[in-house]
């Protein structure tokens, strides 16, 4: 498996993600007010999201020991994920639920294209 999945996906996600709420909060409301939801969103959701990697990755970690056939150690890791952005929600505010939507749908499909198996190296034989 490719050691490096865990954090492309945890990377990829808060920067397409804050890249995404700046888009919403500029349609929505202004552009300062998307400067502002990007940068905070970004720092903030780094914060408040290395509890979730952390147990994501000693799950990554614990699973790939037992031999776990990649689908399954890469569905149980989005799906961790996605447990991890839902409880991010039991923070009250519209703008937190706005943003559950984006981080969730953009870790959903960060994950599910990124590859976990680490790409062999294919030799020419002459």
């Amino acid at each position: 498996m490719d050691e490096t999945y865990p954090l492309k996906h945890y990377l990829l996600t808060l920067v397409i993600s804050s890249f995404l709420t700046f888009i919403y909060a500029v349609y929505s409301y202004d552009i300062i007010l998307g400067f502002f939801l990007a940068i905070h969103g970004t720092f903030f959701s780094f914060f408040f999201s290395l509890p979730a990697l952390l147990v994501y990755l000693l799950l990554f970690y614990a699973l790939k020991k037992l031999n776990i056939a990649p689908v399954y150690v890469k569905s149980i890791l989005i799906i961790i994920t996605l447990v991890g952005i839902i409880t991010f929600q039991l923070i009250q505010g519209s703008a937190i639920e706005t943003l559950t939507y984006i981080y969730g749908a953009v870790s959903l499909l960060v994950g599910s294209i990124l590859n976990i198996k680490k790409e062999e190296s294919i030799s020419k034989k002459e």
